[in-house]
């Protein structure tokens, strides 16, 4: 069960980044992808605090198992994408829309990734729409 979808990412320097002068500055993207994501309904322990931008402590596992590929300057290069978690929290405040709520996720890449001047840390990257 739980939604099945692919994701890709396209990571580099954009305007109104709030990264270092040096981040991306050559032009370089970092593809990754499709990694494949199975949103489950079983619940999530994050621990204490738990995390702010999926509501606290519990939320939902989000699935992925994927090594993902792209190519470097050393040749192919493989990146772990270990799951995650994710929330829908509500839409509300002024301009809210009534019983709408936005998809919150995060995935672990537990070895992160760099090319060229493009890194992605190890650790979570977080996603919102």
């Amino acid at each position: 069960g739980g939604l099945r979808c692919r994701l890709t990412l396209n990571i580099g320097r954009e305007r109104g980044t709030w990264m270092g002068a040096d981040w991306g500055a050559s032009g370089a993207r970092l593809f990754l992808g499709p990694i494949d994501l199975r949103f489950s309904e079983e619940e999530l322990d994050l621990g204490f605090p738990g995390e702010e931008a999926l509501g606290g402590r519990f939320c939902r596992r989000l699935d992925s198992s994927s090594t993902v590929r792209f190519v470097g300057t050393g040749g192919e290069v493989e990146v772990q994408v270990s799951g995650g978690g994710w929330a829908t929290m509500p839409i509300d405040g002024p301009g809210g829309i009534g019983g709408a709520s936005k998809l919150r996720f995060f995935l672990d890449f537990p070895g992160g990734a760099k090319k060229s001047d493009v890194t992605l840390p190890a650790g979570r990257v977080y996603f919102s729409g």
